[in-house]
């Protein structure tokens, strides 16, 4: 989602149209399994880990996956603020030591609330606006 800039629903799309459901609009566990060996990036996860997934995404626990299932766990990236922190982190190869001093913290810091998070967040890159 991130490397080719999918919306949450756009990447589920696209793994229905891998796995050939695009009129079902409903992935089972075995086309889950399908779609994600097919893209590189994802065909890394072992059996396991794509069922442990698999079943975190199946919310309503029918052993199918629909849109409203992956959109309740698959996050936008402005909705997401843990995932912008990744991203981040990652993009500017970050350690835990600049990080902390980037975001201004100290490592006796109580942990933080939410709008202290966003305002740490904001330290580390002014260009965020609003999460």
């Amino acid at each position: 989602m991130i490397k080719n800039n999918l919306s949450s629903e756009t990447a589920f799309d696209q793994l229905l149209h891998i796995t050939g459901k695009i009129l079902t609009k409903r992935l089972s566990r075995v086309d889950f399994h399908s779609a994600l060996n097919s893209v590189s990036e994802l065909s890394k996860f072992s059996a396991p880990e794509i069922d442990s997934l698999f079943n975190i995404l199946d919310t309503k626990q029918d052993d199918e996956l629909d849109v409203d299932e992956w959109k309740t766990r698959i996050y936008e990236d402005q909705m997401n603020p843990l995932q912008m922190l990744r991203e981040i982190v990652e993009n500017n190869k970050l350690t835990s030591d600049d990080l902390i001093f980037k975001m201004h913290l100290r490592y006796w810091d109580e942990p933080l609330e939410f709008p202290k998070f966003c305002e740490a967040l904001r330290k580390l890159d002014p260009s965020l606006s609003e999460i």
